[in-house]
């Protein structure tokens, strides 16, 4: 079953729903000091632009969720970022992510062109210092794939609830923009 599930999730693009979790989820890694003036976009913004740009897959996603995880579990409590640390580290996730993950993965110097904020220099040492953190653990199970997957589920399954007034009267599998009903990234306008 849980084989099952992962596959009809790789298969489709990913909904708002997931990208909403995922930036939820990178939001987590550290906490960065606020300010007002933004160079990059929001982590939300950025991590849906990227997605779009980039054009990956949610089998990516869902891998850079499992490294993204380690990678706040290794960090020390007391780390605080700057206000694009959070961008900088998903980013950095992505891109390690593909190479992981593919044989012909985009080159640095495309990635200037999707994550459009950072120059070929600056996505270098990114990558560098985010492999230097995860002490080049880089190894992603079936397990952990099914793990994300669950966790999305359940924050999903507590989304719905919480938007959902009538439970007796309507099923959520029939009710328009409820998780996995959610319209994907690709049919959004550019």
């Amino acid at each position: 079953m849980q084989h099952q599930r992962l596959q009809d999730f790789i298969e489709r693009p990913a909904s708002i729903s997931f990208l909403r979790f995922l930036s939820e989820q990178a939001s987590l890694v550290i906490p960065c000091h606020p300010t007002k003036t933004a160079t990059v976009p929001p982590l939300q913004h950025f991590i849906h632009f990227l997605v779009r740009r980039s054009a990956v897959g949610p089998g990516t996603l869902l891998a850079v969720l499992v490294l993204l995880d380690r990678l706040r579990i290794r960090l020390a409590p007391i780390a605080k970022g700057m206000p694009c640390t959070r961008q900088r580290i998903f980013l950095a996730t992505l891109i390690v992510t593909c190479k992981l993950l593919n044989d012909t993965a985009p080159k640095n110097r495309h990635w200037t062109h999707y994550a459009h904020y950072f120059t070929v220099e600056e996505i270098n040492l990114m990558e560098k210092q985010l492999l230097a953190l995860l002490d080049f653990e880089l190894s992603i199970s079936l397990n952990d794939l099914y793990t994300m997957l669950a966790r999305f589920d359940l924050s999903c399954a507590a989304s719905c609830k919480k938007t959902l007034v009538d439970t007796n009267s309507m099923s959520m599998s029939h009710l328009p923009g409820v998780c996995g009903n959610q319209p994907s990234l690709r049919r959004l306008p550019p």
